[in-house]
C-alpha cells in the first residue's frame, strides 16, 4: 500500500474539495497553483519503508496531485512531491471518509454472510442459488442498465461517456503485461492450463456485481440522488468494453480451443450460395458473438439506442407519456442488489464438488507452485500494482488534456482497478465441462474474496480522502 502514499499525497490539499453538482470554475482554479519547493527537491522516505517500495515510488507516482477547472469539467495535474508516511494523508484521514469506506465493505460482508449462513443451512441449495444466478444475470442486471445508461445518454453528450470503455480496455491490457510478469517471475509456465488460470485471475476483475455494489453502498445516501444513477450508468458503460475482451480474450485462456467435429465441418462444406451462408449464420451464430452479446451488455446497447433516439421523450422525462413502463422496469432492476449480494454469498459458500480422478490426473500440473503463493500473486497484482498504475496513468492523461474526467468516472475507474477477481471465471470452465479446474478456481477466489475486506478498504478510504464525491 505504500505505493498509493505518493498518489494521494496533497490531493486535495491546495484546492477546496470540489462538489459534483456544480462544475462553475472559480478564479483560484483557474491560476496555475505553483509548485511547492519542496516538490522540486528529493524523496523523503522512513528508514522502515522496504527498499522495493522505495523503487517502485520513484519511479511510478507522481505525487503531488493539483487539481483545477477547465470548461466546466476537472483535471488533476501531477508533479513531483514530498513521499512523507508519518506526515501525509495518511497521518491525517478524515474520520467520516473512513466510517464511510468501513461502512461500505462491512455492509457488504454482513450481507455476505447472511446469504452464506443461509446457504449452509440448505435454505440456499446449489439448484436455488442456480436459478438466482439466471434471474439477476438475464432479469434483472439488464432491466437496471437499460433504464440507468438511457437516462445518462438522453442527458449526457455521448463523447463524455466514451472514455469510460476505452480505459476499460486500456486497463485490461495493462494488469495483463503485469499478470504475465508476475506469473513468470513466480516460476510458473505462463502458457501451461493452470498459468492461463493465474493469469485470467489477475487480469480480470469483477466488473459487474461488485462495484455496483459498492456504489450502491457508498452513494445511496449521496446530497445529490442523480449521483447512484450516473455512477451505475458509468459502469455499465466500463462494461462495454470490458465483456467483448473478457468473453474472448478471457475465454481464450481459460478455455482451450476445440477441434471442429466432423458434422461440423459437413454443414460448413454444405454451404455454398450467399443465401445458404446467411441461413447458416442466424441458425449456429460463432459462440464468440454470443458470449460477446450477453444480456448486460444488451441492456447498455438497448439503453444506448433508446437514449440517443428520437423516440427518447417517449420514455424519458418527467411528463414522458410512456413513463410508466420506464419506471416498471426501474422497480424490477431495484432488485439487483439484494439478490446480487445472496448469489454472490451463495456461489462463495456453497460446498465445493470433488473432482473426478481422471480429472484430478489431468490437472496435476505444476503443482509445485503453492496454492497459497498463487493466491497471494492474486491478491498483489489485483490490489496493489493494477490500481497503483491505473491511477497514475489516469492522473497523468487528465493532466496533458487527452481525457476529460469528472471526479465520479475517476472514482469508477479506480472502484474497478481494485476490485476481487471476475466470478464468471469458473462460469466458463463449468461450461468446458472441466469440474477439476473449476473446483480449483472456486477455492481460490472464496480465500481471494475473503482477504479483498482489507485492501479494498483501505484503498477506498485513501481515495475518498482526496477525491470527495
Amino acid at each position: 500500500m505504500l505505493l498509493f502514499y505518493g498518489i494521494f499525497e496533497q490531493q486535495g490539499r491546495q484546492d477546496a474539495p470540489v462538489s459534483m453538482s456544480s462544475f462553475v470554475p472559480s478564479p483560484a482554479h483557474q491560476q496555475r497553483i505553483p509548485r511547492s519547493p519542496l516538490c522540486r527537491d528529493r524523496f523523503v522516505v522512513e528508514n522502515k519503508v522496504m527498499p522495493f517500495a522505495k523503487f517502485a515510488a520513484q519511479r511510478i507516482i507522481d505525487v503531488h496531485a493539483r487539481t483545477h477547472l477547465k470548461s466546466g469539467i476537472m483535471y488533476a495535474e501531477q508533479s513531483s512531491a514530498l513521499l512523507s508516511v508519518r506526515g501525509g494523508s495518511v497521518a491525517n484521514l478524515d474520520p467520516v471518509v473512513v466510517k464511510a469506506s468501513l461502512t461500505a465493505v462491512g455492509e457488504l460482508l454482513v450481507a455476505c454472510g447472511i446469504g452464506a449462513w443461509f446457504t449452509r443451512r440448505g435454505i440456499l441449495g446449489r439448484e436455488a442459488i442456480a436459478n438466482l444466478s439466471s434471474i439477476v444475470y438475464h432479469i434483472l442486471l439488464p432491466s437496471l442498465l437499460v433504464v440507468n445508461v438511457a437516462k445518462t445518454v438522453y442527458t449526457t453528450p455521448l463523447r463524455t461517456l466514451l472514455p469510460l470503455p476505452l480505459f476499460g480496455t486500456m486497463q485490461i491490457l495493462l494488469c495483463s503485461c503485469i499478470a504475465w510478469v508476475v506469473t513468470f517471475l513466480m516460476g510458473a509456465d505462463v502458457n501451461s492450463a493452470k498459468g492461463r488460470q493465474l493469469r485470467v485471475l489477475q487480469t480480470f476483475g469483477n466488473g459487474g456485481v461488485a462495484p455496483i455494489l459498492f456504489a450502491t453502498v457508498l452513494l445511496r445516501n449521496h446530497p445529490d440522488p442523480s449521483v447512484l444513477p450516473l455512477a451505475i450508468s458509468y459502469i455499465s458503460f466500463y462494461l462495454l468494453g470490458w465483456t467483448p475482451i473478457f468473453w474472448t480474450y478471457g475465454y481464450s485462456l481459460l478455455v482451450p480451443a476445440e477441434a471442429p467435429t466432423a458434422q461440423s465441418i459437413a454443414e460448413k462444406e454444405s454451404v455454398v450460395t450467399l443465401a445458404d451462408r446467411i441461413k447458416y449464420f442466424i441458425r449456429h451464430p460463432p459462440a464468440t458473438i454470443k458470449r460477446i452479446l450477453s444480456p448486460p451488455i444488451v441492456g447498455s446497447l438497448g439503453g444506448l439506442c433508446v437514449g440517443v433516439s428520437p423516440l427518447a421523450k417517449l420514455f424519458l422525462g418527467p411528463r414522458a407519456p410512456l413513463g410508466i413502463l420506464t419506471n416498471a422496469v426501474q422497480t424490477i432492476g431495484s432488485a439487483y442488489t439484494s439478490m446480487g449480494l445472496l448469489v454472490l454469498a451463495g456461489s462463495l459458500a456453497l460446498p465445493l464438488p470433488t473432482p473426478s480422478p481422471l480429472e484430478e490426473v489431468s490437472g496435476a500440473e505444476s503443482k509445485s507452485i503453492h496454492p497459497y503463493l498463487q493466491i497471494a500473486s492474486v491478491c498483489l497484482v489485483r490490489f496493489c500494482l493494477c490500481p497503483a498504475l491505473c491511477l497514475s496513468i489516469i492522473l497523468r492523461a487528465m493532466s496533458t488534456g487527452w481525457v476529460k474526467l469528472d471526479r465520479l468516472m475517476v472514482f469508477v475507474l479506480f472502484l474497478q482497478s481494485c476490485m476481487p477477481s471476475a466470478q464468471n471465471s469458473v462460469l466458463m470452465v463449468q461450461l468446458s465441462g472441466r469440474q477439476a479446474d473449476a473446483t480449483r478456481l472456486a477455492r481460490m477466489l472464496l480465500y481471494i474474496y475473503s482477504l479483498s475486506c482489507i485492501p479494498i478498504s483501505i484503498l477506498l478510504t485513501l481515495f475518498l480522502q482526496n477525491f470527495s464525491l
